[in-house]
């Protein structure tokens, strides 16, 4: 799993609150993009009803280690028309959320599509 292509694709989800009330349908898809990555590592995987995700992964160890993120963003401004738009530039990657936290989510990911044993008993994401 290749995280700048991972955060390419975290980027173009559009992951933020419209108004109070509504939330963007890029919440929703961007939740099941998470969970069908973390069900193809093996986790087992939930999405509540605000569209977070938690996955868990069982190893042999004695303690659980927790790794907590977050893939909403602010809206973006009304001058940034590209937001969306994954924009590779002097090899860093730009893009609404890229650093705050989908960068994270990425390296995350692509951290555990590497991992192979675990000094924990259970992984949770």
């Amino acid at each position: 799993m290749n995280p700048v292509d991972v955060l390419k694709q975290l980027i173009a989800f559009p992951t933020y609150q419209v108004s109070l009330d509504e939330v963007e349908e890029g919440m929703k898809d961007c939740a099941s993009f998470l969970s069908s990555n973390l069900e193809n590592l093996g986790f087992r995987v939930r999405i509540d009803e605000l569209f977070n995700v938690t996955a868990e992964k069982d190893f042999g160890g004695k303690k659980s280690f927790l790794i907590n993120s977050h893939y909403d963003t602010v809206p973006p401004s009304s001058d940034w028309k590209d937001a969306l738009t994954p924009i590779l530039r002097n090899n860093k990657l730009f893009g609404l959320g890229a650093s705050d936290a989908k960068g994270g989510i990425a390296a995350t990911l692509g951290a555990l599509s590497r991992l192979e044993r675990c000094r924990f008993s259970k992984l949770i994401v």
